[in-house]
């Protein structure tokens, strides 16, 4: 749906169970990013214990830190 927007550079956060838009925080019920996890640029780093919050985006998966 983004990509037929025209929408290149998205990002959704993951903070407490609680999902939001990265470009204006709108919150979200859901987001499904399939095309983008099975391209071979995608990345996962792989969280700390007791992570709270992540980002999701067409690069991949990082944990937001601080």
């Amino acid at each position: 749906m983004l990509r037929k927007q025209g929408i290149r550079n998205w990002s959704v956060r993951w903070e407490n169970g609680n999902l939001s838009n990265g470009l204006n925080g709108e919150k979200l019920l859901y987001f499904h990013f399939i095309m983008s996890k099975s391209r071979k640029t995608f990345k996962i780093i792989p969280p700390e214990p007791n992570m709270h919050c992540f980002n999701v985006s067409g690069s991949g998966i990082k944990p937001v830190t601080g």
